[in-house]
């Protein structure tokens, strides 16, 4: 079959991409992140998209570069790396990744893998740096959640994210990783379909919580980060019952396997009755990411993010 690749598509082509990619497989993204993207990382921004002879999209792959704030250098995000499930085994994906990394060999490359794919990146791009934890994926009924009463200090509130300071939001996302995201981060917690809430002890913010209403229904959380358990069920709580109350079909996570307090806190939710068939894990070819997990209880995406 003969396949084009080209850069820069349309919304439309995009919205094709979304349509089929939540027929087949597990992602966490919306409609209007193409959009996000190019506005948060400018030029730095890529995308890659495979078009079979009918100029049907069948395949794309995303980069994006990330300064660091720690050291001078940068990691280049390899996401959305997907093939229309039919066309896989044809040599798309890896003429997609061929060309989107083309430029990038002198860079330190990071992608969030699927189980599956682990080794073959390993062997055959030299991803060979893992990180200490996994993003396992994890689907909740809403019929199955059930709550006490969240137990927070009387000095500790629940506010919308317009009513707070943005900045002091920010500034406490960086806390969790040394990634100049900022601008990212500003246009995710903001962006038309979620809804952020934000936790504040005085003037100090301790935990922040975005819920998505993304296609087919799914409610997504994340980011969810949290001082502990119960702020992060205070935040949940609220989002669940929000601006999304009563239109989504189920409610998803993405956890990290390292922070134990995260998965206890979703048992407690749901009482266990959750499914999750898949995870990926973190690997990079020069040098791992400086993550702190100790209070991220669900990631905000795993595309063209790490935390």
């Amino acid at each position: 079959m003969e396949v084009t690749y080209r850069r820069n598509p349309t919304r439309a082509t995009w919205s094709s991409l979304i349509q089929s990619a939540y027929e087949s497989d597990y992602w966490s993204m919306s409609v209007t992140d193409l959009q996000l993207w190019r506005k948060a990382f400018g030029k730095r921004f890529e995308i890659l998209v495979a078009f079979d002879p009918s100029f049907y999209p069948v395949g794309c792959i995303c980069a994006t570069t990330y300064s660091h704030r720690s050291s001078p250098s940068r990691t280049t995000f390899i996401g959305f790396f997907y093939v229309i499930q039919r066309y896989r085994g044809n040599g798309i994906g890896n003429e997609l990744f061929r060309q989107m990394i083309s430029d990038k060999k002198n860079c330190n490359l990071y992608l969030n893998s699927s189980w599956t794919m682990i080794e073959k990146y390993r062997l055959r791009y030299n991803f060979s740096i893992s990180t200490d934890w996994k993003f396992r994926y994890y689907e909740v009924n809403p019929a199955h959640l059930r709550f006490t009463n969240p137990r927070i200090p009387n000095s500790s509130k629940i506010v919308n994210l317009n009513e707070t300071n943005l900045q002091g939001v920010l500034k406490y996302d960086d806390t969790f990783h040394d990634l100049e995201r900022s601008t990212f981060m500003k246009l995710f917690l903001t962006q038309d379909c979620a809804e952020t809430k934000v936790a504040h002890e005085g003037d100090n913010v301790i935990g922040v919580g975005t819920a998505r209403l993304l296609p087919h229904g799914h409610l997504f959380i994340g980011p969810l980060y949290a001082k502990d358990q119960e702020i992060a069920k205070t935040l949940l709580l609220q989002l669940i019952r929000g601006r999304y109350y009563g239109r989504y079909v189920n409610i998803q996570f993405r956890i990290p396997t390292t922070n134990e307090n995260a998965k206890q806190f979703l048992d407690a939710i749901s009482g266990e009755r959750w499914t999750s068939n898949y995870y990926t894990i973190g690997l990079s070819t020069q040098s791992p990411l400086l993550v702190n997990m100790a209070q991220v209880y669900c990631i905000c995406e795993d595309d063209l993010s790490a935390v």
